[in-house]
């Protein structure tokens, strides 16, 4: 039985945030401390990458996981904004599940193109883009072609200083300023950072 480790953070502060890590906290299903799976070699409950968003709509925080494998699982919270309670979704109920990026997956799902709709960016050796087309609570997603990729001129950028050496992606992506985009702070396996800003329909 594969074992990964997904620790929990508690904002215990006020304006100004103290984190605590939460040793005993369990969150439903999923058991932040030890993440316990009965994937052996695979790697799909390896190098974890969370991404917190209101998927359903429901007031309260769910869970996309990305990991080595390349996919992402879904953690639906049944519970409350106060009390999170996690369960995994499978199938068809995650809107992410034909998802393959290869490896080292990094899911972020913000509304890029201001629709009222979730899009997901996922960071690998690239970004991958992943448009919603669908309903609120329904959604459908098509990996953008690449020209259409907003993230299009990076991963140009990065084919060509390719190194023969993978960094891995793992973006954030939020309203950071006062334009009402969603920028993105990305964090590379090299351990550094790089801002990206979002343009019409492009980053830089």
């Amino acid at each position: 039985m594969a074992l990964a480790y997904l620790l929990y953070f508690e904002n215990s502060g006020g304006a100004t945030p103290e984190w605590t890590l939460s040793v005993n906290q369990t969150l439903g299903e999923l058991k932040p401390r030890v993440f316990r799976t009965g994937y052996d070699n695979s790697g799909a409950f390896t190098d974890l990458r969370p991404s917190c968003v209101d998927w359903d709509g429901d007031g309260d925080l769910d869970l996309f996981l990305g990991s080595a494998a390349g996919t992402v699982a879904y953690w639906r919270n049944i519970g409350t904004p106060s009390l999170a309670n996690f369960t995994l979704e499978t199938s068809a109920n995650n809107p992410l599940r034909d998802v393959n990026v290869g490896g080292y997956s990094a899911p972020c799902c913000k509304d890029f193109n201001q629709d009222g709709l979730p899009d997901c960016v996922i960071g690998s050796t690239r970004y991958f883009f992943f448009k919603n087309s669908g309903k609120p609570n329904e959604p459908v997603f098509e990996e953008s072609n690449p020209v259409d990729n907003p993230f299009y001129s990076l991963n140009q950028a990065r084919s060509a200083v390719n190194t023969g050496v993978s960094l891995y992606l793992t973006p954030f992506c939020s309203l950071f300023d006062s334009d009402s985009k969603t920028d993105c702070i990305v964090g590379k396996s090299d351990g550094a950072l790089q801002y990206l800003r979002y343009l019409t329909i492009s980053f830089e």
